[in-house]
């Protein structure tokens, strides 16, 4: 796991909380679906909070489909994977709400962007 992530699962919302840090490149987004792909401790219908406030992504529009194959993985295992990232710089909102668009019609996944915690913690603890 990179050292420009950190996780941490509230055991109270059942929220895995991810906040990232620094500059993020389209293998830092890989290894985020690999990690939780691999960890068998987390619930099946997962809601993930990315906090990336303040990170810099170094990724251009063409390498949100190089996550595709790590992104599909993950979801066999889920039932569900709700995901809510938060970003506060025009250049990241555009990359993440470009990600959320690639993947709208996935099945039993969601995407969305916030620019504010509490927006983004409503919708991930509104019905799957």
């Amino acid at each position: 796991m990179s050292d420009i992530k950190t996780y941490s699962f509230n055991e109270d919302t059942q929220v895995l909380d991810l906040r990232t840090e620094r500059v993020l490149k389209v293998d830092d987004i890989i290894s985020h679906y690999v990690h939780i792909s691999s960890d068998n401790s987390l619930p099946r219908k997962m809601r993930v909070l990315i906090d990336s406030r303040g990170t810099k992504m170094d990724l251009r529009i063409e390498d949100i489909a190089l996550t595709n194959e790590a992104v599909k993985k993950a979801l066999t295992k889920y039932t569900f994977l709700k995901e809510a990232i938060i970003v506060d710089k025009p250049y990241e909102t555009v990359i993440a709400t470009m990600f959320e668009r690639f993947y709208a019609k996935m099945d039993s996944y969601a995407f969305r962007v916030f620019s504010t915690e509490n927006a983004a913690r409503s919708w991930l603890m509104m019905n799957f």
